[in-house]
This record gives structure tokens, C-alpha cells and sequence, in this order.
């Protein structure tokens, strides 16, 4: 259970990572800058390698979320590295994280409660 928690914590991050990194540039820009893609994609590569480490019982209490094209976009990454295709970069991007994102909001862990008594 607490992996879990872990690996939704990881996706999220990487999520809100990605769109920081894009939002101080254009397409057409960071299709030039490979130093933006390496970034955006190792943040790819880690929610697919977080939904990986998800519990069977959790993605099955879950099956709105895509895991499995989650995962599977990880294995793309990582075995096709030389033929990604940037086009379908930005539809995960544009499309299918700020989904991915909203339906992971209500999974997430509660912060941790303030232990100081000030």
C-alpha cells in the first residue's frame, strides 16, 4: 500500500514536472531543444515506470486510468528510443496527461500532518 502511494506521488510529480518544463517554451521550440525532450521524456519514462510498481489490487480498483498504456509508453521509451515520434509525444501531452492527472487527484495520499504543536 504505501508503494502505491509512492508511485501515484511519483506520476503526479513528474505530470506537474512536465508541464512546468513546457510552459516557458513553444512546440516548434521544443521540438529543436533536445535538452527539453530529454527532460519531458525522463519524466515520461518515470510514470510509466511508477504505474509499473503499482499493486495489481490498486489498477484494478482503478481501471479508468490507463495503466497499461501508461506502462506501456515506458517500454516504447525506452526500447524504441531511436523512432519516438514527437506528434505523439504532445497528444500525451496536450491530451492524455491533463486526464491522466485529474482522475489521479482523488487518489492521492493526504499531506502529512503538521507534527509541530507551535
Amino acid at each position: 500500500m504505501e508503494r502505491d502511494k509512492q508511485s501515484i506521488l511519483d506520476i503526479v510529480d513528474s505530470i506537474h514536472l512536465i508541464f512546468e518544463y513546457l510552459q516557458s517554451t513553444n512546440w516548434e521550440n521544443f521540438e529543436q531543444n533536445t535538452k527539453d525532450q530529454d527532460a519531458v521524456i525522463r519524466r515520461l519514462t518515470i510514470i510509466g515506470e511508477a504505474t509499473k510498481r503499482l499493486s495489481h489490487e490498486f489498477r484494478s480498483r482503478n481501471p479508468e486510468i490507463p495503466w497499461r498504456k501508461m506502462a506501456g509508453l515506458r517500454d516504447i521509451i525506452v526500447h524504441e528510443y531511436d523512432d519516438l515520434k514527437l506528434d505523439i509525444i504532445r497528444q500525451i501531452i496536450e491530451v492524455e496527461l491533463p486526464a491522466v492527472l485529474q482522475s489521479l487527484q482523488p487518489l492521492l495520499p493526504p499531506p502529512p500532518e503538521n507534527q509541530s504543536n507551535d
